[in-house]
């Protein structure tokens, strides 16, 4: 039999783990286990607020050479690093970085040539520095061909491109998101719900809730809508700010959420 009084003084005895700070060191283990056991929305909270202009210390690989080594953040830095989204502007050299490499890659690379003096000086992006200019271009037209149909409400999906193959095309490739999420809220939001993005988004939120509604179980028709709107143009890498729901929950969701607001 259980022991629910020693379970309850056990509960009553956690408490939450103490904010990480910028005088931890996070590494790259740490980050690993992060990755693993906390949820992406959920990864800035573990952080303290930051006084000033200090840096997390954090332990990464290099994207070349797999070197491990210690590289400064700011507090946004390392949650979009933690959550496989890592992205950097450098001012110095105008240009986005979306691989971390060390220095003396960086030296190597500078070196080779791999990144046009006119490509960084017209500010073109994205661009990483590991990329050659050939690589870089396609890239941007996977990314353009991206917005041109899965963000078009007029495209439509073959007929024989499974529902697990629009997902994959959806969420897994090699595009630029972060420009895609800018194009996304660029969009009204009655053409983005138009979109097979948001579609093939919607599909996979019913399929995780097994097509029924997730405040009461019905089996009935059920549509997928949004918790909150912070990941807005990201919500395939979001979908816990997704929830299924039938006509009626709908109805009950949405006038709790205007009490609250």
């Amino acid at each position: 039999m259980i022991d629910f009084e020693l379970f309850d003084k056990i509960l009553k005895t956690m408490r939450p783990p103490p904010p990480i700070t910028t005088e931890d060191y996070l590494s790259n283990d740490t980050v690993s286990w992060l990755r693993d056991n906390v949820i992406p929305s959920e990864m800035c909270l573990l952080f303290a607020p930051v006084i000033g202009t200090s840096l997390y210390t954090i332990e990464v690989p290099c994207h070349l050479c797999g070197r491990l080594f210690d590289k400064k953040m700011k507090k946004v830095g390392v949650s979009r690093y933690l959550c496989d989204d890592y992205s950097e502007w450098i001012p110095r050299r105008q240009i986005w970085v979306y691989h971390i490499i060390c220095p003396e890659c960086e030296v190597s690379e500078k070196k080779q040539g791999a990144v046009d003096p006119e490509l960084i000086a017209e500010k073109k992006v994205p661009v990483a520095v590991r990329c050659s200019l050939e690589e870089v271009k396609d890239r941007e037209e996977r990314t353009q061909k991206y917005c041109n149909e899965t963000l078009n409400p007029e495209f439509t999906w073959k007929k024989d491109c499974s529902y697990q193959d629009r997902w994959s095309e959806v969420a897994y490739s090699d595009v630029g998101y972060n420009e895609i999420a800018e194009y996304i809220k660029k969009l009204s939001y009655s053409d983005f719900l138009q979109t097979p993005y948001w579609k093939a988004v919607a599909n996979r939120v019913r399929y995780n809730a097994s097509f029924k509604c997730q405040f009461c179980n019905g089996n009935g028709e059920v549509h997928v809508h949004h918790k909150t709107y912070e990941h807005h143009g990201r919500e395939h890498k979001y979908l816990e700010d997704l929830v299924c729901l039938c006509k009626d929950c709908h109805e009950v969701f949405t006038r709790e959420r205007q009490h609250v607001i």
